[in-house]
């Protein structure tokens, strides 16, 4: 069973993500939203700063890297907006 902490951090995580992508987006003028290399981008500066010791505002230290898996089914998830 998923404990409620984990299940705030995760979706913590997955708001920075879609933040991240979303503000580089718009950094670039795309008026469609964020691209794939919009989430890469942002994937890969999470995942920086989550191995500095800095995760992003409001996600816990102890919040688990999310899997590669999870990655790629949030990405899907997103693709559609």
């Amino acid at each position: 069973m998923t404990s409620e902490s984990a299940v705030g951090a995760h979706f913590d995580e997955e708001t920075s993500l879609e933040a991240l992508a979303y503000e580089y987006s718009q950094a670039e003028g795309s008026g469609k939203g964020p691209t794939k290399a919009h989430w890469d981008r942002a994937r890969e500066e999470l995942a920086r700063r989550w191995l500095q010791g800095a995760p992003s505002e409001g996600v816990s230290k102890s919040a688990s890297k999310p899997s590669a898996d999870d990655l790629r089914v949030e990405e899907a998830m997103h693709l559609g907006r």
